[in-house]
């Protein structure tokens, strides 16, 4: 799988688990199902891990995940 697909399902993943959120959330939804995982009320929590986690996967295949770190050398 290239980078371009791993991007293409990255981004459907991060949309399919914005719209369980939501549903859940907002809609008043018993359940909803991302990528076969069926989600509760009950697993805001781990739908909001989900969710980053595909956010930092986007951010990899997007080169955006990169920082510089400026590190200062403190005297005691």
């Amino acid at each position: 799988m290239t980078n371009a697909e791993r991007l293409v399902e990255a981004k459907e993943m991060r949309k399919n688990t914005t719209a369980a959120i939501d549903g859940l959330t907002k809609r008043g939804a018993k359940s909803w199902t991302v990528g076969g995982q069926q989600y509760t009320a009950m697993d805001i929590s781990e739908l909001l891990k989900l969710l980053q986690y595909w956010e930092n996967q986007i951010a990899a295949l997007t080169g955006g995940q990169r920082t510089i770190r400026r590190v200062v050398p403190v005297n005691d």
